[in-house]
């Protein structure tokens, strides 16, 4: 490699750096800002599109996330993390079968992936929304033997089982969750809407009200909303 070269590389990786800097600080258009300078300098670069459709994925831009996953894979047909970053932003926008083929091709590409269980934990997360309760119930059984410490996945175990109507079985999966994260807001609020269910409605609405204070803590109005909405119905 000639000096040239030499520095075209070490310009692409410090751009590179920058970006993953400044995702970790949740500066989310300034990383694209220098994810688009490495792709001037290097239009071949997997890793820049990769990041790139990570910070668009944050920032709700999901087309323009799915544009930089879709050139990640036809640069390099290999790569987990194109599969995993792409399958996100389908479930986010509800292609949920499609989303599937993604999490499953990462997975059949390297199954000593390091992040398998978040592979698992997503597509039992598109299961879950397909109905196949029984086969999501399966990925969260796997996220939880690789990481007993997921909260989410007990969570989300939970609710397949009440989805399948087997509600007092659903409650100690919640319980579990409130158990490795105190402030858990979706153990809480489901613990609570399933407690009142179950004929205990003053710890139901104890549950509610503690999960809507630890949501309000978050500061996020679209998750607040989106959970109030979820108590209305």
């Amino acid at each position: 490699m000639n000096n040239q070269s030499t520095q075209l590389v070490n310009n692409v990786n410090e751009y590179i750096n920058v970006g993953i800097g400044l995702y970790a600080q949740k500066r989310y258009s300034d990383a694209i800002m220098n994810y688009d300078e490495a792709i001037k300098l290097d239009p071949n670069c997997v890793l820049a599109y990769i990041n790139r459709g990570n910070a668009r994925l944050q920032m709700k831009t999901y087309f323009d996330a799915l544009t930089d996953y879709d050139a990640a894979i036809r640069l390099d047909p290999s790569n987990v993390l194109s599969y995993n970053g792409r399958g996100l932003v389908k479930f986010t926008l509800e292609y949920y079968e499609d989303a599937i083929l993604d999490f499953e091709m990462a997975m059949s590409l390297d199954p000593s992936y390091i992040y398998g269980k978040y592979t698992y934990y997503n597509r039992g997360r598109c299961k879950n929304r397909l109905s196949q309760y029984f086969e999501a119930i399966s990925d969260f059984d796997m996220v939880i033997r690789l990481d007993p410490a997921a909260e989410h996945a007990y969570i989300e175990r939970g609710l397949a089982k009440t989805s399948l109507k087997y509600i007092e079985a659903a409650m100690p999966d919640f319980e579990k969750a409130i158990e490795i994260n105190p402030h858990s807001i979706l153990g809480h609020i489901n613990r609570g809407i399933f407690r009142k269910k179950l004929g205990d409605v003053t710890e139901g609405e104890s549950d509610i009200q503690k999960g809507l204070i630890y949501a309000e803590e978050t500061g996020d109005q679209e998750f607040i909303e989106s959970i109030k909405k979820q108590l209305i119905q």
